[in-house]
């Protein structure tokens, strides 16, 4: 008779992974932001909010304000759909500029203009993507109360960065 024992390991270890890649699943759809702009800095760009962000990005990213202000928080979501189509549409145009400096980066012959032309076509669209996605911060802002606001700058302090701490707090109210 054969021993069990390493059909049964490589059961649990499968019943493992799938787990594991289930709960993966579970928590991109959970937890996907709303929109998504490209990551500063790289060709790798546009791989969602938070990577590579800096920190003010990160606070003032759509689930973060819609914790500190959950009874706004489906005001704040008419505020991004109503923004919706026209990120999409920026960020793969940001996406496709990277797609051309990567082309024109890894052409046989290199041509330095058509690679200058692709890098300003990158800050151009990161550009515009930017500035929409600051008008959604901006409607979202006159949204929340000073109280709501100030929730999110301390919620954002408090995600892991310890060591950073103080550069979230937000500032004094000084009797205002």
């Amino acid at each position: 008779m054969r021993s069990n024992v390493p059909l049964i390991i490589s059961l649990c270890l499968n019943l493992l992974l799938v787990g594991l890649i289930a709960a993966a699943v579970v928590r991109m759809m959970i937890f996907q932001p709303v929109f998504a702009p490209p990551m500063g800095g790289g060709f790798g760009a546009g791989r969602g909010m938070g990577h590579g962000m800096g920190p003010m990005q990160q606070m003032m990213a759509p689930h973060v304000l819609m914790q500190a202000a959950p009874d706004k928080a489906s005001r704040l979501h008419d505020i991004m759909e109503a923004h919706r189509a026209r990120i999409d549409e920026l960020r793969i145009g940001s996406l496709n500029a990277r797609h051309d400096v990567m082309n024109a980066f890894a052409a046989p012959n290199f041509d330095q203009k058509a690679f200058d032309a692709s890098l300003a076509r990158v800050q151009s669209a990161d550009a515009a993507l930017e500035a929409e996605a600051l008008k959604v911060l901006s409607e979202s802002a006159a949204a929340l109360s000073p109280d709501e606001r100030r929730a999110a700058v301390s919620q954002q302090g408090m995600r892991g960065r310890f060591w950073r701490h103080r550069e979230f707090q937000p500032p004094p109210d000084n009797g205002r």
